[in-house]
């Protein structure tokens, strides 16, 4: 049968030794690995630890102190004894006990050796009790169960085809995989591949066959056998070994897993083998070769076996776990605790489901076998319990698995083990920084090492992929009935009604019920009239004569542009305060916020808001808003600060103080945040020293100063305020650009932010998830951001400017900080999918929006790697962040643009005419918003109030006039045409250009003056100025820059002698945009060139970006037209050239060409290398030009 000694009358009666087993391998067999055949697999480095552990298996069978519990009689008449799952279970009792045999033979392995000899006694241990299956060559099925059992032989299987056309069935690929190539008086000749025969070259024997993915067809390729290791033309060519590794890298106390349990998987090739027929089993029979997993009950008791094993497993690395966080001093923290007892539960559930499958069982001719729905269920479990302990165990533990030395030998080195013992002993027992680098070192190789990447690789896939081990289920219901039974159950519940009411005799129909119900739509419609017109004494309400309203429509309601059945249900009555409190209380050792290396837990975050709210309050810093619809002149206080975690504290104890707050950007010229000040009539700014350098500035207002005075903050109280504020009261107010010249505050009540974030239709946020913090204060995106990670429990993570820009960056802070949910302006959006197709594709969602999208990149993340669920936003600041939203999920090659979508949940949309009456799907019109998100006007501005929020002419409330030109699709989509205005989008920001207009206007200098906006490339807006003045370009520009935003900063001015006009008088900016590009001519100063090869590259890189023919060395970035999103692209042509990467502050000080050469070579790694890169890069440039021109 093969060249292993025959067995003595005394041994057929007994199990294998360890001594045995490890001679049955030196039989010749070729294996191959780097390159060499191993001579001899129990003594090579690759191989031999992993040997002598199964050695050990095989000798506790004779070993009296564990003969007992894995032993019992054999069933073969031979008298002897062999392992229990060796041999058929008849009864209940038996199957236990087998179980108990599997559990304790793989302590001996720590759950580790998922091919130890009794993953194949799944198969063999059932050959006897099923032999008729085997029909024709039952006497081999016979003999081979008797052979296994008796001498308890290490068989493995070879099942998997190799990753080579899968798609297509087995004899569509015989040059691959494995058939019958002749038929000979001898046997079957075989030829082919097998895949991951995980641990083939540790055992005597492989089982070869179908893996069932695909349904065999063709007689050559039905085919089930067992074919000796040894057999001539067998070629083992092994993966690389862990064990081996560890040998050369360090010691078995470095390596203490891999070292030992390092399974080898190897690609099984059969050369023309030849099989003897007593050694095949099935031959030709296509049913009994699709069939045999079920067939024979091997997919039952795999099931039980690798259940049991991996909760043996289990036991280890809990008990790694618990032992790691009492070392490093963590296991009283109430989240490790949380943590470790759900990794306990996994545990406990592997357990539970290895049990129920010994202990509920299936008759199978004779035999029982473990219960089928129990199996499927582990099969599912155990794909998603293994990543997901893993996940835990990094984030619990953490640095403590990389704080390490890096082997053994530094403990022997006298030099540092004085060092060793005081800085890396443990927190329990003696101490030891032996042990306690013992253990972590142990743990790293269970979850850290590329052995534990392996492992998890195979316990994830082990036993059918992703989608087969969700699928199966479903399949054995419909076969076995269960599935019928089930919508049975179902129709017997719904048999009780009907349309006319209760058919079952003992339940009793309802009156009349329709004088309620217009009851309850009446109190319904005064409820959200109440909500929709809570307003301040501030907020403008002056007279307009009321539209007319819309009667039914002669063209027909049905086909109208209007969306108002958008109603669900979500907290009215609660203001933000008390909905994030119940989160606490709920959850008060979460993480709340990170940022950076900086963390607050629910409780932290609570307190801290406590504390500065009854600051604020006791100090009588704020005035809080009045019980009615009146607020005091001082209830508004400043933030003045970047994205930190004070700015979280700071947003939430104003709210908490009863107070509204406005966000003051840093970044902004101080006229402008002075003009917000007054206009908010604010008496208090929370700031941190660095935003604000000149505190005198701002006029008198009391500064507090949240970093250099919170040791005064925090003696105050950090129990929750009384509670002043009202849902429908104001949250904060937010200013945008204004068309007049002055910029005007929109002033939101705290109920839309919960009509944004609570029980919606557009994203379901939950407290699992992690959602980036990515958006400045004086953004609106923050609001979603913040309070969606805050009253959902979930956790928000700070993403700074400087990763934000960068595609690298941020792709690798996503994955590190585990984000689900990120919202991108639309411009950053399309920059990053440039730079990386595949960043957004571990997120469970992405929102974009902020300005009309170019289907070509979002078409790009689509087929490159989309997130679970892409969604493209839109909404004015004034109705809360978002108003519609759209589900991406294809886009096509003619597409122009992505629809904006339908509206929110509690929002409604109509798109009106002229007269206000809705217009039909598929006419244009302009877009008017209402419901719960709506602001409730805008500060100060009664009138301007009136005109863009007019009274709802289709019922109760207000409706918002956005001046966006929309139409419907068929499908009720909303797409987006343009604006009825001369509001603009650049970069997500909301510019009126009339704003930007005026400020010039002002300038004594400056006669005429038009902005415009103008797209040269997609995607690539710019603002350019057209002005009739004698001042320069540069001077215009500083004057800007000391009154307006930075995103409001035209790219380009252009003189011109007079504004060219219209027959009616107007400014014609049709003839304007018709201009040639306004690019400035060559820079001619010899002082302005480039002096340098890497002066000489990186202007070729300002002009690319820029769209310059040519820059000046000493010209700053801003001042030619640069900002962030230009700044980030430079940024990465600076690494791409270079291999150097420039820090985004580079670009703060608003930089020049020679200024950031300069820096670019003071960060080269070796001297020279800028230099040389860039003499390469001008080569590689002029071949190409040079090519071009051929």
């Amino acid at each position: 049968m093969n060249k292993h000694k025959a067995a003595t009358p005394e041994q057929i009666r007994r199990p294998l030794t360890g001594a045995e087993y490890l001679e049955q391998l030196r039989d010749g067999r070729e294996a191959w690995i780097c390159g060499e055949r191993v001579q001899d697999v129990t003594a090579h480095p690759a191989f031999r630890n992993q040997a002598r552990m199964v050695a050990r298996m095989y000798d506790a069978l004779h070993d009296p102190k564990t003969k007992d519990q894995l032993t019992c009689e054999t069933d073969t008449g031979s008298g002897g004894y062999t392992h229990r799952f060796f041999r058929a279970s008849r009864t209940v009792d038996e199957l236990v006990a087998a179980r108990d045999a599997i559990a304790a033979w793989q302590r001996i392995g720590y759950g580790w050796m998922g091919r130890s000899p009794d993953f194949m006694a799944c198969f063999t241990g059932m050959l006897g009790a099923n032999a008729e299956f085997f029909s024709p060559y039952q006497a081999n099925a016979q003999r081979w169960y008797r052979e296994t059992q008796e001498r308890v032989l290490p068989v493995n299987h070879a099942l998997a085809n190799p990753p080579v056309d899968r798609r297509r069935p087995p004899d569509e690929v015989p040059d691959v995989y494995v058939h019958v190539a002749k038929e000979t008086a001898a046997g079957l000749v075989l030829r082919g591949a097998k895949s991951i025969t995980t641990n083939s070259v540790l055992t005597t024997h492989s089982l070869v066959a179908s893996d069932g993915a695909r349904f065999i067809k063709n007689k050559a390729f039905a085919l089930i056998c067992l074919v000796p290791m040894s057999a001539p033309g067998i070629k083992l060519i092994c993966r690389p070994s862990y064990e081996l590794q560890s040998a050369f890298m360090g010691s078995p106390f470095d390596y203490p897993l891999s070292s030992r349990f390092d399974e080898n998987d190897a690609t099984f090739i059969l050369d023309d083998v030849l099989v003897p027929w007593e050694n095949v089993l099935a031959y030709g029979d296509l049913d009994k070769c699709n069939s045999y997993m079920y067939g024979t009950g091997l997919y039952h008791r795999v099931g039980l076996q690798t259940c049991t094993r991996l909760a043996v497993k289990l036991d280890l690395l809990c008990g790694l776990v618990i032992k790691a966080v009492e070392a490093t001093g963590v296991d009283q923290f109430r989240g490790v605790q949380v943590n470790v007892g759900e990794i306990l539960n996994w545990r406990h559930l592997m357990w539970a489901l290895s049990d129920a499958m010994a202990r509920t069982v299936t008759p199978h001719h004779g035999a029982v076998i473990p219960n089928l729905d129990h199996m499927m269920a582990f099969r599912m479990m155990m794909s998603t319990a293994y990543p997901k302990i893993r996940e835990i165990v990094q984030n619990i533990i953490a640095s403590g698995l990389i704080f390490q030395p890096s082997s053994a030998q530094d403990f022997k080195t006298p030099e540092l083990r004085p060092y060793l013992d005081k800085y890396m002993r443990s927190s329990t027992g003696d101490g030891s920084a032996v042990e306690r680098i013992k253990l972590m070192k142990m743990l790293w190789d269970a979850i850290g090492t590329e052995f534990a990447g392996r492992n998890e690789l195979y316990e994830r896939n082990n036993f059918g992929n992703h989608e087969v081990v969700r699928m199966h289920p479903l399949f054995e219901g419909m076969d076995n009935g269960l599935v019928n039974g089930l919508k049975s159950f179902v129709d017997s519940c719904m048999a009780d009604y009907d349309l006319d009411g209760w058919t079952a005799p003992d339940l009793i129909n309802g009156d009349n019920l329709q004088t309620y119900r217009r009851y309850s739509q009446t109190l319904g419609n005064n409820a959200a009239d109440a909500r929709t017109t809570a307003t301040t004494a501030d907020v403008g309400t002056a007279e307009v004569p009321a539209p007319s309203v819309v009667e039914a429509d002669d063209r027909g309601a049905p086909s109208l542009s209007v969306w108002t059945d958008t109603g669900s249900a979500y907290p009215v009555d609660k203001t933000t305060a008390q909905i994030f409190e119940e989160q606490v209380a709920r959850r008060p050792l979460a993480t709340a916020v990170v940022f950076g290396t900086q963390t607050l837990t629910y409780q932290e975050l609570n307190d801290r808001a406590n504390q500065l709210a009854n600051h604020l309050l006791s100090h009588g810093l704020v005035g809080t808003q009045g019980q009615g619809s009146a607020t005091t002149t001082d209830c508004f206080v400043g933030i003045c600060m970047e994205r930190s975690l004070d700015l979280v504290v700071a947003m939430l104890g104003i709210l908490k103080a009863g107070a509204a707050y406005v966000p003051l950007d840093p970044s902004y010229p101080p006229s402008r945040l002075q003009l917000m000040v007054r206009d908010a009539g604010m008496s208090t700014i929370l700031a941190h020293r660095e935003s604000i350098a000149n505190p005198t500035e701002w006029e008198g207002r009391k500064v507090v100063y949240l970093d250099a005075d919170w040791q005064t903050i925090h003696l105050s109280s950090s129990g929750n305020p009384q509670p002043s504020a009202r849902p429908q009261q104001i949250a904060y107010a937010v200013y945008t650009s204004g068309s007049t010249g002055k910029p005007k505050g929109v002033v939101v009540p705290q109920r839309a932010i919960h009509r944004l974030v609570l029980q919606t239709n557009y994203v379901q946020l939950t407290a699992a998830d992690r959602i980036a913090q990515a958006s400045n204060s004086s953004f609106d995106a923050i609001t979603f951001e913040v309070w969606g990670a805050l009253l959902h429990g979930a956790c928000l993570v700070g993403i700074p400017k400087e990763t934000l820009l960068s595609a690298e960056l941020l792709t690798k802070a996503l994955l590190e900080q585990h984000i689900s949910i990120l919202f991108v302006t639309t411009a950053l959006f399309n920059q990053l999918v440039s730079q990386n197709p595949t960043i957004f594709q571990s997120l469970r969602v992405v929102l974009f929006g902020g300005e009309q999208v170019d289907p070509k990149w979002v078409r790009t993340v689509l087929l490159a790697g989309p997130p679970k669920e892409l969604l493209h936003v839109y909404g004015p600041t004034e109705c809360t962040t978002f108003s519609t939203w759209h589900r991406v999920t294809q886009v096509e090659m003619e597409a122009v643009t992505i629809p904006i979508g339908q509206p929110l949940a509690n929002t409604t949309a109509y798109l009106l005419d002229s007269s206000l009456h809705a217009v039909p799907i598929g006419e244009s019109g302009e877009l008017y918003i209402g419901g719960d998100g709506l602001a409730l006007g805008y500060l100060h501005r009664p009138e301007l109030t009136a005109e863009r929020f007019i009274d709802n002419p289709f019922g109760p409330g207000k409706l918002y006039k956005t001046g966006d030109i929309c139409r419907a699709h068929a499908d009720r989509e909303i797409i987006f045409l343009g604006r009825a205005d001369h509001q603009v989008k650049v970069r997500g920001f909301r510019i009126e250009l009339g704003e930007i207009e005026a400020c010039l206007a002002a300038h004594r200098d400056v006669r005429a003056a038009t902005v415009v906006l103008q797209e040269q490339q997609p995607g690539d807006k710019r603002l350019i100025a057209y002005v009739v003045t004698g001042q320069s370009a540069s001077e215009l520009r500083s004057y800007l820059q000391d009154r307006l935003p930075f995103y409001m900063i035209p790219a380009s001015f252009v003189m011109l002698e007079a504004m060219p006009l219209t027959s009616n008088g107007k400014v014609d900016r049709a003839a304007l945009s018709a201009l040639s590009s306004p690019i400035p001519a060559p820079v001619a100063d010899v002082q302005s060139l480039p002096r340098s090869d890497v002066e000489e590259v990186m202007s070729s890189i300002w002009c690319g970006v820029l769209r310059r023919d040519a820059v000046g060395i000493h010209e700053t970035f801003m001042n030619l037209g640069g900002h962030s999103l230009l700044a980030a692209e430079v940024i990465a042509k600076i690494q791409h050239i270079f291999q150097i990467q420039i820090p985004f502050r580079s670009f703060l000080g608003d930089p020049t060409v020679a200024g950031l050469s300069e820096i670019l070579v003071a960060q080269e790694h070796s001297p020279g290398q800028a230099q040389k890169l860039a003499r390469l890069h001008k080569k590689l440039q002029k071949m190409k030009s040079v090519a071009g021109q051929a």
